[in-house]
């Protein structure tokens, strides 16, 4: 037992072929919190009866509490199910792992463990995290929930937008996912406000302009993608916004570097053409969920030259040099460099 996708989940809840051990991750919590309770209400019918099935806090229950519970008999139902939110793998006790290991390897065949993680994130380098993995999969299967791909949210908003008898263009399904954090529950919130606005005609940009909520980090990706168009002035005005919300200047440079590195490998994968799928699966953790960076790069590729986009990666990396180890302010030295990144730009930047 090892691995399985999302479309296997979803096909062992509908055929109720269960395993003993489940592990439930990744970033997309809102997928992560309803396959949960989808495989819960799969494996016992609420209705009959709730001795079979029982919800452990991780930081209020002991390992052998778990372990009773799970080695009794179900009373009406098929199975016991033992669901443990959020368990923090990689601070548990070593003796409270080993116990954990020894409850999944020896589950008997009536007994079904969940371990959903809907808030945390665990840090998959761990190597506690990946030895309590490597224990789940002897016994069970873990499942990774990633961001879904442009392609699926795409294909999620259009359904959502069409149940709630409004319409949207595709070019402004791309201007809400590049507005919109990727997570599904913040996609989910601005079209429901977005279909309560319009009530049954289409969205437009201008309505998603003005109601979807901008936070820091779109700011942050705005202003990356102005400084890229060289609208200096509109660059610095947005910078100015971010350093009044206290962002801090080394998050500033290290968002607009990798912009200028999305165009980089733009330019690179037309030189030696590599299909976009094959720089998505290259650099998956970049652009997973996030595929409209890598058409915006591709778009700003042919305004520059090789050599521009290595002078402009040069001065980034000057100038986060300068603020680290000298004392000349911050908003200052990102001011330079907005002024240096536009003359590279123009090709009037003498070093």
């Amino acid at each position: 037992m090892a691995k399985i996708s999302v479309k296997q989940l979803k096909n062992d809840i509908k055929s109720k072929n269960f395993y003993n051990c489940y592990l439930l991750y990744g970033d997309e919590k809102y997928i992560i919190s309803k396959l949960t309770r989808a495989l819960i209400d799969s494996i016992y019918d609420r209705n009959i009866s709730d001795f079979d099935f029982s919800d452990f806090d991780p930081l209020k229950t002991a390992v052998e509490d778990i372990s009773d519970f799970l080695f009794t008999f179900p009373v009406m139902s098929q199975y016991k199910c033992a669901l443990i939110n959020d368990l923090d793998i990689t601070s548990l006790k070593k003796d409270e792992t080993e116990a954990f290991k020894e409850l999944i390897k020896t589950l008997p065949s009536e007994a079904v463990l969940i371990v959903s993680l809907k808030t945390i994130n665990p840090d998959e380098k761990n190597r506690e995290f990946k030895n309590f993995l490597k224990a789940i999969e002897t016994s069970g299967v873990s499942c990774k929930i990633d961001f879904l791909s442009q392609a699926e949210l795409t294909k999620f908003i259009m359904s959502y937008v069409k149940k709630k008898s409004c319409t949207i263009s595709l070019q402004n399904v791309y201007r809400l996912i590049e507005n919109c954090e990727p997570n599904l529950s913040n996609v989910i919130n601005e079209l429901s406000k977005l279909c309560s606005l319009k009530s049954g005609s289409e969205i437009l940009s201008y309505d998603i302009d003005k109601m979807v909520s901008k936070n820091i980090k779109t700011t942050v990706f705005a202003f990356s993608k102005s400084v890229l168009n060289n609208n200096l002035s509109n660059s610095l005005k947005l910078l100015n916004v971010l350093l009044e919300n206290k962002e801090k200047p080394n998050i500033i440079l290290s968002v607009l570097a990798y912009a200028y590195i999305d165009v980089l490998r733009a330019k690179l994968a037309v030189q030696y053409a590599i299909s976009d799928n094959e720089l998505i699966q290259a650099f998956n953790f970049d652009y997973k969920g996030r595929e409209f960076k890598l058409r915006n790069a591709k778009n700003l590729a042919p305004r520059y030259t090789l050599d521009q986009l290595k002078q402009c990666i040069d001065l980034l990396f000057k100038a986060d040099m300068s603020i680290k180890l000298t004392q000349e302010d911050p908003k200052i030295v990102l001011q330079k460099l907005l002024v240096k990144l536009s003359l590279v730009y123009k090709g009037d930047y003498q070093n």
